[in-house]
């Protein structure tokens, strides 16, 4: 029993989960939030926070009813923004996922106002991908083949202002029995919400949806069977369609934003943190090898035990450095501060 309880204390570190790492958003990069370090160093991030689902790293949330469906569990929105001219491109650079978690990827748009819960945003869809019939391949493998990458433009005719950049991926191996029948009837949503401003002379308000309400448990993309590859072709991507608008090439000079709001610490923190993040990266890409290998996770931690301890204990290390420098606040209690 030793193996699984200590698999439980280190899992938000090697997961076979997956999350944006990174947005390159109108020429600049942005850390997205990770999960595994940023709330126990006080990471100042453009992504909105959350609830870990079931208290683990990551995981996916299964129904499109829920409250969390919109930005996570138990939203709050962050403390930084992304500025983009509109008619941007944006790359959202995901970390490495396992293979099989088949399925589309979907973004949208949303304009937010401060103290708005994202439930009460109207979301139009500006990108999506579902499967290629021409390659043969589906969203989550055509963002692995492009490094984990996953790149579209923004509207150009949309009005200027701030909004929530809603990006997800739907993985749709959970609906059959071919991989794991304990899954049968569970979709996986790995979605992550950024605020994003957004200049511009336009003028156009898209009409949205709101989430929970985009889906419903019944969408044919949502409860989709993978089964025998001959139906892949037919596969509907759920949701509304892409806004057609106008997708323009950005007008005028591309925007200038400082360290600090990108949220790069102080410079002998971010080198502290940075090291740190670069093992942790290293140590759960060495997991989703081993699962994309057909390895089992307990596999994995009994024969990595000693390596995750030690994470374990460096992130609590840098943590208490965080709270001597004021950048993390001691009285905040951690997520799954009892098994990490």
């Amino acid at each position: 029993m030793k193996t699984a309880k200590f698999s439980m204390l280190f899992a938000g570190i090697a997961r076979a989960h997956f999350a944006p790492k990174e947005l390159i958003i109108d020429g600049n990069k942005y850390p997205a939030r990770d999960a595994r370090l940023d709330d126990y160093v006080g990471a100042m991030r453009i992504e909105w926070s959350y609830t870990d689902n079931q208290n683990f790293t990551w995981m996916a949330l299964n129904d499109v009813e829920s409250q969390g469906i919109a930005c996570g569990n138990n939203p709050e929105a962050p403390p930084l923004k992304a500025v983009a001219r509109a008619g941007a491109d944006i790359t959202i650079q995901w970390t490495e996922m396992v293979e099989h978690h088949w399925g589309p990827s979907m973004t949208y748009l949303g304009a937010w106002s401060p103290g708005q819960s994202p439930q009460s945003v109207d979301f139009f869809k500006i990108n999506d991908k579902g499967y290629d019939a021409s390659q043969r391949l589906w969203a989550n493998e055509l963002i692995i083949n492009n490094g984990f990458r996953d790149q579209l433009k923004l509207p150009s005719d949309i009005k200027p202002g701030l909004y929530i950049l809603r990006t997800e991926l739907l993985s749709l191996h959970g609906n059959g029995q071919t991989m794991n029948p304990g899954l049968k009837g569970l979709p996986q949503f790995y979605t992550h919400c950024f605020n994003v401003e957004i200049t511009g002379n336009g003028s156009v308000i898209p009409p949205g949806v709101r989430f929970p309400g985009g889906y419903a448990k019944n969408d044919p993309g949502v409860t989709f069977v993978l089964g025998t590859t001959s139906r892949y072709p037919s596969y509907p991507v759920p949701g509304p369609p892409v806004y057609e608008g106008a997708y323009d090439p950005p007008v005028g000079p591309k925007p200038v934003v400082t360290p600090e709001e990108v949220g790069t610490f102080p410079p002998n923190f971010e080198l502290q943190y940075q090291a740190l993040l670069k093992q942790i990266t290293a140590f759960s890409d060495k997991a989703v090898d081993f699962f994309n290998g057909g390895g089992f996770s307990l596999t994995f931690f009994s024969r990595h035990e000693a390596e995750g301890k030690e994470l374990v204990k460096q992130r609590a290390e840098l943590r208490q450095e965080a709270i001597k420098l004021g950048l993390a606040d001691p009285n905040e209690e951690m997520q799954n501060s009892e098994i990490f």
